[in-house]
C-alpha cells in the first residue's frame, strides 16, 4: 500500500496540481457558493489508490493552495475536512465496482460529514 512506483508518483502528482489548479484558479466564487470542480482528481485518486492517497491528496493539495495562492487566512480544520473528505470518496469508491448509488452514497456522505458539519464548526470557531 505505501510502496508506490515512480508512475504512481508521477500520477500522484499531476492530481496534486490539476487539485489545486481546479480549485484555486478554475472555480467560480460568489458571496454564498463556491462551485468548482476540485473534487474529481481526489476522486480519481480515491478509485486508483485508496483512501490513504486520496486523503493526501485533498489534504496537500488544500494547504499547498492556502499558502501558494491565500484567499484568506489559513485554518488548518478546512484542511482536515479536505482530508476527510478524501478518505471518505476512498473507502467509498476504492475497490468496488463504479455506479451511481455508490457515488452518490459517497457524494452524500461526504458532503453531510464534511460540509455540513465540520465546516460548520470550523466557521463557529473562525468567527
Amino acid at each position: 500500500m505505501w510502496k508506490l512506483s515512480p508512475k504512481s508518483i508521477a500520477v500522484l502528482g499531476v492530481l496534486l496540481g490539476c487539485e489545486i489548479i481546479l480549485s484555486r484558479f478554475l472555480s467560480i466564487s460568489t458571496p454564498v457558493v463556491k462551485i468548482g470542480f476540485a473534487f474529481i482528481p481526489v476522486v480519481i485518486a480515491a478509485v486508483l489508490y485508496g483512501p490513504v492517497w486520496s486523503g493526501v491528496i485533498a489534504g496537500a493539495g488544500d494547504l499547498l493552495g492556502a499558502l501558494l495562492f491565500p484567499i484568506g487566512p489559513f485554518f488548518p480544520g478546512y484542511t482536515l475536512s479536505a482530508c476527510l473528505s478524501g478518505v471518505i470518496f476512498g473507502i467509498v469508491l476504492y475497490e468496488h465496482k463504479p455506479g451511481l448509488l455508490r457515488s452518490l452514497a459517497a457524494v452524500a456522505l461526504s458532503l453531510t460529514l464534511c460540509s455540513l458539519m465540520l465546516d460548520t464548526l470550523w466557521l463557529l470557531i473562525t468567527t
